[in-house]
């Protein structure tokens, strides 16, 4: 049962719902007794996730900002990019000639529709590739 995403508010009201003698309905459990020491328990046990979570976050945060201040790229490759063996840089993939096919019909005057035809990748994911241009120019 989720009551609030904060540990400390989660306690304060669950001590609240208690106090006061307010029924407490749970669409897993129906009434809830909250003098339960159960109840308590999972509330202790929700806290000690909550704290492992945000641990986990701010690692994450500082992964991502080391990884940005590297030079390294974030995210999810381009199509037709994968990382390099090291996970850290841009290379060409398997798809990089299709890639580089989609700038050459749009310089070309293909419309959309026609290089969506002609090729693979959804119009869409033309769109994205004529967007990132220079990422794909640089392997050219």
């Amino acid at each position: 049962m989720k009551l609030t995403r904060d540990q400390n508010d989660r306690i304060r009201l669950l001590l609240l719902v208690d106090e006061s003698g307010i029924d407490l309905h749970s669409v897993e459990r129906g009434l809830v007794d909250t003098s339960d020491y159960n109840l308590a328990i999972e509330a202790s046990m929700a806290a000690s996730d909550d704290v492992g979570k945000r641990k986990e976050i701010e690692r994450a945060k500082r992964e991502t900002q080391w990884r940005l201040e590297k030079g390294y790229y974030q995210g999810r490759p381009p199509y037709g990019l994968t990382f390099d063996d090291a996970g850290e840089r841009l290379v060409p993939g398997d798809k990089f000639d299709t890639a580089v096919r989609v700038l050459v019909l749009r310089d070309a005057d293909y419309s959309y529709w026609e290089i969506t035809d002609e090729l693979e990748p959804a119009k869409s994911t033309d769109g994205r590739i004529l967007d990132r241009r220079e990422q794909y120019e640089k392997f050219r």
